[in-house]
């Protein structure tokens, strides 16, 4: 049994109950899927999905859900400084997954308008695309 993820489950249960109301989500690049480029890392094993302690692994990516309450642009360094960056929304599957794991909480995503107000974009530049 693999008591190191139970405990980590309960740590993230009993933050959960106790409460924070700002939350931000964010992948790994540390483990790059096999075939993307960058990183120096062995790719994840999609067979079994490995993932640091505390992070939830879904279709290739490692997705971490954070309790720490900071502002879109602190969220982002962090992760950026993690070797991470704030999730990109790719696909409805993964919309839902994302949506599943955060139903009651508000969490940042790589979406902004920063550059131009209600002009949305994803942190990699390229403009949100609601039919996907």
């Amino acid at each position: 049994m693999k008591w190191h993820l139970m405990i980590a489950g309960l740590i993230v249960v009993v933050m959960k109950l106790v409460g924070t109301s700002l939350f931000f989500v964010y992948f790994s690049e540390i483990f790059p899927t096999p075939g993307s480029p960058g990183g120096t890392n062995s790719p994840i094993d999609d067979s079994k999905g490995e993932c640091p302690i505390l992070w939830t692994f879904y279709k290739g990516r490692c997705y971490f859900f954070s309790a720490q309450q900071k502002t879109w642009a602190d969220s982002r360094k962090h992760c950026v400084d993690s070797g991470s960056d704030l999730v990109i929304i790719n696909s409805r599957e993964e919309l839902a997954f994302l949506f599943n794991h955060t139903q009651n909480e508000v969490y940042f995503i790589g979406l902004t308008d920063q550059d131009a107000e209600g002009k949305w974009k994803w942190i990699d530049n390229t403009a949100l695309n609601i039919n996907m």
